[in-house]
């Protein structure tokens, strides 16, 4: 079962209200059930002792730890002009354990002219859906969209590119990393350029094509496990 997003905790009790209570309706939990609860970036086991109309207090049973990803990784995933492949991008680096993603305008993609706040608010949503759902102590982070000149890598910087020598399996990763995904038939030769003036290596994935929107969840789970 996936963990559940709790309020505060107070001692030995966390009360859950507003939103959430629709959850754990459709869950259709009763007293005495137990669950997972993430807590102040805690993943807790516990115990629902009162079902009210307005909220359900639940009673920690043991700490379960936090559940942090190995390595510090940031995505700069290329924005396509069907926005909702961002959906499932966002889902999937949420599972592979990125920590933040930054959308980023590329000439193959959306015109930066677009306004996307509405999906912005969008996209946090389905970031704490799936933090709840692969147990995550805190939600993959979501930042605005950026222009491709102003991206600035955190850490180590790579670049997946189907025209790389060497495969992301060879990397010597660090503990803090940038992945940039480009959109779907990759960047213009420009492009390219100016990420490795940013200090962007080109890698590749192997042994086949992926697409974008899954393409920065790979990297990021290959790289989470080297």
């Amino acid at each position: 079962m996936s963990a559940i997003l709790g309020g505060a905790r107070e001692g030995k009790y966390v009360k859950v209200e507003g939103d959430r209570l629709k959850h754990i309706r459709a869950l259709r939990f009763k007293r005495g059930d137990e669950c997972k609860l993430i807590v102040e970036g805690e993943l807790f086991r516990c115990k629902l002792i009162k079902l009210a109309k307005d909220y359900v207090l639940f009673e920690t049973i043991e700490s379960l730890g936090k559940r942090e990803a190995k390595r510090q990784i940031a995505v700069f995933q290329a924005i396509t002009e069907d926005l909702r492949f961002m959906d499932v991008a966002i889902d999937v680096l949420s599972q592979a354990g990125a920590k933040e993603l930054i959308p980023v305008f590329v000439k193959r993609g959306i015109s930066p002219k677009v306004q996307i706040d509405k999906r912005l608010l969008r996209w946090q949503r389905i970031a704490l859906a799936s933090m709840q759902q692969c147990e995550r102590s805190e939600p993959l982070y979501i930042k605005e969209p950026i222009k491709l000149e102003d991206i600035s890598p955190k850490g180590q910087g790579i670049a997946l590119s189907l025209n790389a020598k060497a495969g992301i399996k060879n990397l010597e990763p660090t503990q803090e990393i940038s992945i940039f995904v480009g959109p779907e038939g990759g960047l213009d030769s420009s492009e390219e350029e100016l990420l490795e003036t940013k200090g962007f290596i080109k890698v590749k994935l192997e042994p086949f094509v992926i697409k974008s929107a899954f393409a920065g969840a790979f990297a990021c789970s290959i790289v989470q496990n080297l």
